[in-house]
């Protein structure tokens, strides 16, 4: 190669690799598309969107939020398992389709670790609670029913593969109770049941039953976390008992992006969602859909988290499959 040639392929290769460089440092250039794994107006696309505009304050850019629902939330998943790694397609994350969909279903094509973790944005509290008519005002006296009437009674959850019915088998797992597993097409039908009484129990994520705990119209027996809901601190844990301890299961919501995204882009992004966790208005926000804004944390220490999270889930996987489902209502 000659001398002008070489000087061409080292200027070509010093232009190329910075303007690779700069495309970080200028990030974001261009609107960014945020993919959230479940229909329009449901509990996830609603609690990701009262957060984009804090996002787009935080990153200067704006953002398009795309609903992709289907297979648990696998479809929206794997688009973007699948997207160019260059932080313009992103991930609203729950712990549904990112640990129990592919622990649950095998033929999910992606883990969680076929993402970058971004950040953890927030958690909410998982509840027990059940029908008025139940003969036990507290856990303790719930968990004494249930062991003197083996099979009598009844726990709603809106499907196998979700947080709610995995939170549920472990609490009574951990209580020593043998219940009847009801499955529902989703969170409407199933309250409808419990107030009428067709059915004894249900977890669910607190914002979508607090209202009619308020009202009487259901039982609280627990919030299944290591601390009180502040929301909701008349309620106590379910560790709180003679009889169950060590339970801490909290619904969660986070940032991720495709895997291979470059660590500036990934670090940027942490840092938007950090800010936005400790803004007042966003604290204000939280507080109507009940949710707890994460700590600050590294991507790494998300990382961990994360592999945390799958670890405990995958022992209550295993222990799921023994128990019995009816069909869906």
């Amino acid at each position: 190669m000659s001398f002008g040639a070489k000087s061409a392929f080292l200027a070509m290769a010093i232009c190329g690799w910075s303007g690779s460089a700069l495309a970080q440092d200028v990030y974001p250039a261009r609107p960014i598309t945020l993919v959230v794994a479940y229909p329009a107006g449901g509990g996830a696309d609603i609690t990701a969107r009262v957060g984009t505009p804090f996002l787009e304050k935080y990153l200067g850019q704006s953002i398009v939020v795309e609903n992709i629902g289907g297979a648990s939330g696998a479809i929206g998943a794997m688009k973007v398992a699948t997207a160019t790694p260059d932080g313009y397609t992103l991930l609203f994350g729950t712990t549904n389709e990112m640990i129990v969909t592919p622990l649950v279903n095998p033929a999910t094509k992606y883990r969680v670790a076929d993402f970058e973790p971004v950040a953890l944005i927030a958690r909410s509290t998982a509840i027990l609670f059940g029908r008025t008519g139940l003969p036990a005002n507290s856990l303790d006296e719930l968990i004494e029913y249930g062991r003197a009437n083996p099979d009598g009674l009844s726990l709603a959850h809106p499907g196998a593969g979700t947080f709610q019915y995995l939170a549920a088998v472990l609490a009574m797992q951990k209580a020593g109770l043998k219940v009847r597993y009801v499955a529902y097409r989703g969170a409407a039908p199933l309250l409808q049941d419990i107030g009428a009484g067709h059915v004894d129990l249900a977890v669910a994520v607190l914002a979508s039953v607090d209202q009619q705990l308020n009202t009487g119209q259901m039982k609280a027996f627990g919030v299944l976390r290591a601390e009180r809901d502040p929301l909701r601190p008349q309620t106590p844990t379910v560790n709180e008992g003679k009889y169950l301890k060590g339970i801490d299961a909290s619904f969660w919501t986070a940032l991720f992006a495709p895997k291979g995204t470059p660590k500036a882009i990934v670090d940027k992004l942490n840092a938007a969602v950090m800010a936005m966790n400790v803004d007042p208005a966003t604290l204000e926000l939280r507080k109507t859909s009940m949710e707890t804004p994460a700590a600050a944390s590294s991507p790494q220490a998300f990382g961990q988290f994360l592999k945390q999270e799958t670890d405990t889930l995958t022992a209550v996987v295993a222990a799921a499959h023994a128990a019995t489902t009816e069909t869906p209502r």
